[in-house]
């Protein structure tokens, strides 16, 4: 269940390139997590746009003067990639990922500069304080969604999210399908 915070200025980016830094971002986090990339898994990973307004983002005390963003990349404490003995190295691939695409939604190229504007934080959830469908989902919950179950069943949890998700309709089909037509 990774979450993706994005803060960033109002206007910067444009609703397909919103879209476009979701899609990458998701992508790069599942990877990172050791995750499969399907439709129920990608259903669970939720992005987040804050937009903020001019001069509301500041740094030292003043208005930033270039666009500078924050993302807060939430996963469960045990992803096995992010958590296991090459942790460091996973954690820091991320975020020079998660940096580069920022960067060329945005149309910038890459530079320790423009990167040094782009700040990644991660967070990790302790197994059982994920909730989810009115109840708390573990690791192995998260897992049995994803597909890959221990005991190769869903869990009752997980069974419960991904009916939900259906119901919802989430996943599969809709996850990567506009939601046009439909009112909030």
């Amino acid at each position: 269940m990774p979450m993706i915070d994005v803060t960033l200025p109002a206007g910067l980016l444009t609703a397909s390139g919103k879209d476009e830094l979701a899609s990458r971002l998701t992508a790069a986090l599942l990877a990172a997590e050791g995750a499969p990339d399907t439709s129920y898994v990608r259903a669970i990973a939720w992005c987040f746009f804050d937009e903020r307004p001019l001069g509301a983002i500041q740094i030292g005390g003043r208005p930033a003067r270039v666009p500078v963003y924050r993302v807060v990349l939430t996963i469960p404490e045990g992803s096995p990639a992010l958590s296991g003995p090459f942790r460091l190295v996973n954690r820091a691939r991320l975020v020079r990922a998660v940096t580069e695409h920022v960067l060329a939604v945005e149309g910038t190229p890459y530079s320790d500069a423009d990167a040094a504007r782009v700040w990644v934080q991660l967070r990790e959830i302790k197994d059982g304080y994920w909730g989810s469908v009115g109840g708390i989902g573990r690791m192995e919950d998260i897992a049995s969604v994803a597909g890959i179950p221990p005991n190769g069943t869903l869990t009752e949890h997980g069974g419960r999210v991904r009916a939900a998700l259906d119901a919802a309709e989430l996943a599969p089909a809709d996850v990567l399908v506009p939601l046009e037509g439909r009112s909030w």
